[in-house]
């Protein structure tokens, strides 16, 4: 009989919370210059799509990436401080740290230009989240 492999995260329960600071990290890299681009919104939902989780509902969480990008735009202080939060409650094991890097970084690209602010964002993210910037 095989066992069968525990997926790297311990309960559903578990999932919102990733992919919710996910979203927000999201959120932080794209409107860091300023902007809020539909091709950045575009690349975050594939990349939901292309995540190794499980949705049930892919519209909440572009809906909840869209809401931040906006609220960064207009309410920066207050949003960032929401945003980190997100990021800080995910639970902090390694696979997890690298899923939210990760929707961070297919952010960085997806308007096809590297912005300075959105590599000082993925050092804060790093930084959030505990992992070394070059990860």
């Amino acid at each position: 009989m095989e066992e069968k492999k525990k997926a790297w995260w311990s309960t559903a329960a578990e999932v919102p919370a990733i992919l919710h600071a996910a979203a927000a990290a999201a959120a932080w890299v794209a409107a860091s210059d300023g902007e809020a681009h539909l091709s950045e919104q575009q690349k975050f939902a594939r990349w939901l799509i292309e995540s190794p989780l499980e949705l049930t509902s892919q519209t909440r969480l572009i809906d909840q990436y869209k809401s931040l990008c906006k609220r960064l735009l207009s309410d920066y202080d207050t949003t960032i401080r929401e945003i980190k939060d997100l990021i800080r409650a995910a639970k902090s094991a390694g696979e997890v740290r690298q899923l939210i890097l990760a929707a961070a970084r297919a952010l960085i690209v997806a308007d096809e230009r590297i912005d300075d602010r959105e590599e000082v964002v993925l050092r804060e993210i790093c930084e959030l989240i505990g992992l070394p910037r070059d990860e």
